[in-house]
């Protein structure tokens, strides 16, 4: 159920800000590098490896590892499933992309409380390229459509009305 028209697709990127430095006559390269799929997780400390000796440093390379794991997102399908037909019902189809398992270009702290209780993380896109309202979250530009923030309030609101009706 996975839609193929998203704009989210797995893919690793790192951070543009990383830090150099040298301790007890060492170099130190520590970067923060994102990946989508967590299956590939075990495929990075290679490929770091691989580009190091491709470079011609292999025998300064002392070692690559990772620092911190964060849990992954992940939609649990029924509910999932559930909240997209309850708002593609209300709203038309074209309202909400149903998508279940893990979130795409993402880990949130949201994942802390899905192993307690399961949930669904939604995306609510807050750009309008035809006011010219365009960035990402966290980001120094960030502005926000302030329309997206009625379609959420409705959104969440309905599912919310709908969940206590069916208790």
């Amino acid at each position: 159920m996975t839609n193929p028209d998203t704009v989210f697709k797995d893919y690793l990127f790192m951070d543009g800000k990383f830090d150099i430095y040298s301790k007890n006559n060492e170099s130190f390269l520590e970067a923060y590098l994102y990946e989508t799929n967590s299956s590939n997780l075990g495929k990075i400390i290679p490929g770091v490896q691989n580009i190091i000796a491709d470079s011609g440093y292999k025998e300064k390379l002392l070692s690559v590892s990772f620092v911190q794991d964060n849990p992954t997102v992940i939609n649990e399908e029924k509910l999932t499933i559930s909240a997209t037909e309850i708002l593609q019902n209300l709203y038309g189809k074209n309202t909400i992309a149903p998508d279940y398992g893990q979130v795409p270009f993402f880990n949130d702290d949201f994942s802390y409380f899905q192993q307690k209780i399961p949930g669904v993380y939604f995306f609510l896109g807050g750009s309008n390229f035809e006011k010219g309202v365009i960035a990402m979250n966290h980001s120094p530009n960030f502005q926000v459509d302030e329309e997206s923030i009625r379609t959420g309030v409705r959104s969440f609101s309905s599912l919310i009305i709908e969940r206590l009706n069916r208790n």
